[in-house]
């Protein structure tokens, strides 16, 4: 294939990229605890480009994510709370431990600590448990767990050193498949009846899903473009 074809195809397959992580930002602008997805184009040789001395025609799309704190926003909820500064609450899942930032929680049937998709939030000292015809319960500033005045227990908050070991399960949720351990995090600043919303809101979504589809468009002209000129070679011929 050309590499005006191998250029124009490769920048187009960036575009889609763009696309589905600007959606996926949009879309989740209002998810507690969505951390925003980020991309970053970097070029690659061909054989032509080191013949010719040119810069790289071809790209190649690394996704990364910035785990900077979102957007505190007060909840009419006893159950939610949200972390200012390090850390993650840690949820057990099928896949094993579990970290997410969506302090968005409930009760089970069985009166434990869930996230809305029904997995169990760790606290400091094992599971966090609530009499289910007991009174109220609620998350207080701090992290812990009362009910009826009685302490329940304290969310676990942890962090991983090196976060870019972390790898998306979903939109609010991250596995450490590495198994690098995580450390429990002193004194952790977590607000009751709390959520953290995205920092970058659905505004940035939808400037990038509006940039990468003109970028396409762009790309699209351009193969147009060099099929009309090789017809023409052909017809030539």
């Amino acid at each position: 294939m050309n590499d005006g074809f191998h250029a124009a195809a490769s920048s187009m397959a960036a575009c889609m990229t763009q696309l589905e992580i600007a959606t996926s930002n949009a879309v989740n602008a209002n998810t507690p605890g969505y951390i925003p997805r980020g991309m970053a184009l970097r070029p690659f040789e061909t054989a032509l480009d080191r013949e010719l001395g040119q810069e790289a025609s071809l790209v190649q799309v690394q996704e990364h994510t910035s785990f900077q704190n979102g957007i505190m926003t007060s909840s009419k909820s006893p159950l939610t709370a949200a972390i200012s500064g390090d850390g993650f609450f840690v949820v057990d899942t099928p896949q094993g431990e579990a970290f997410t930032r969506n302090g968005d929680f409930m009760l089970d049937a069985g009166g434990t600590l869930v996230t809305r998709a029904g997995y169990a939030v760790q606290g400091a000292s094992g599971a966090l448990r609530a009499e289910p015809n007991g009174g109220p319960v609620e998350i207080r500033d701090g992290g812990s767990i009362v009910q009826d005045g009685q302490l329940l227990g304290t969310l676990r908050i942890a962090d991983v050193a090196d976060k870019s070991v972390l790898e998306r399960a979903g939109d609010t949720l991250f596995l450490n498949p590495t198994g690098a351990p995580s450390t429990d995090v002193n004194e952790p600043n977590v607000k009751g009846r709390m959520l953290e919303l995205p920092a970058e809101r659905g505004v940035a979504g939808l400037v990038g899903m509006i940039a990468a589809n003109r970028e396409f468009e762009s790309a699209q002209r351009v193969i147009s473009v060099l099929n009309k000129s090789y017809e023409k070679l052909i017809n030539r011929g």
